[in-house]
C-alpha cells in the first residue's frame, strides 16, 4: 500500500493501516467523499474477461517504425511535439486498431521501450534550465501550460493539456512552466 507523504501527515495513518487488506481498506474508506460507490467487480477467473482485445504491441511498433521511415523521421535524433505538422501526419497514418466498440484513437508515433513513468507537479515560473538526459524522454502535459525549448533545433512551443513532446537522449532542452497548475507525465526509456 502507498500513502502519499506530506510533511506532518500520513505517518499515523500508515501505522494504523499497515497490514490492512485492500478489500478491508476499501470498506473503511467507502463513502468518505460523501458519494455512494459501487463495490468493485473483480473476476477471479481469467477466462471471465472474454476474448483478448486491444492493440497488438509488436504489430503497432512495426507500423510506427514504417510510418516514421516513410516521413523521414528519426526518433533517436529529432525532438517532436504533438503540435508539429509531422506528428499530425504520422498520427493520421496510424489509426489505433483492435479497440473496443465506441473507442477511437491514433497511435503516438513513438516506439517506447522499457523504462520509467512518473507524474510531476510544478508552479508557474519553474524551469528545468537547459539540460539533457542519457535516456529518451516522452513528456505529456496533463494540465497547465509548458514552454518547451530545443535550441539546437530552433524549436520553442507552448504545450497544454493533451500535448506531448518527445526528447531523444542527448538532445538539450528546457521546460518552463507558463501557467498554473502543471502536471507533466514523464516517461524515460
Amino acid at each position: 500500500m502507498f500513502i502519499h507523504h506530506l510533511p506532518g501527515h500520513g505517518h499515523e495513518l500508515y501505522g494504523l493501516l499497515r497490514g490492512v487488506s485492500g478489500e478491508k481498506l476499501y470498506g473503511l474508506l467507502r463513502g468518505v467523499s460523501g458519494e455512494k460507490r459501487e463495490e468493485p467487480r473483480v473476476s477471479k477467473r481469467r477466462d471471465a474477461c472474454g476474448p483478448r482485445s486491444g492493440p497488438k504491441v509488436s504489430k503497432d511498433k512495426r507500423r510506427i517504425k514504417a510510418a516514421q521511415a516513410a516521413q523521414g523521421f528519426d526518433q533517436r535524433t529529432t525532438a517532436l511535439t504533438s503540435r508539429d505538422t509531422l506528428a499530425t501526419t504520422l498520427m493520421n497514418a496510424l489509426p489505433a486498431k483492435g479497440l473496443a466498440p465506441g473507442f477511437q484513437g491514433e497511435l503516438i508515433p513513438i516506439v517506447f521501450g522499457a523504462g520509467i513513468e512518473l507524474d510531476v507537479l510544478a508552479r508557474v515560473g519553474t524551469t528545468t534550465g537547459l539540460h539533457y538526459h542519457d535516456t529518451d524522454g516522452f513528456h505529456q502535459i496533463l494540465n497547465g501550460t509548458v514552454r518547451v525549448s530545443v535550441p539546437d533545433q530552433d524549436l520553442e512551443v507552448d504545450l497544454g493539456p493533451g500535448d506531448w513532446v518527445w526528447i531523444p537522449a542527448g538532445v538539450r532542452y528546457t521546460l518552463k512552466i507558463v501557467a498554473n497548475p502543471v502536471t507533466i507525465r514523464y516517461r524515460h526509456m
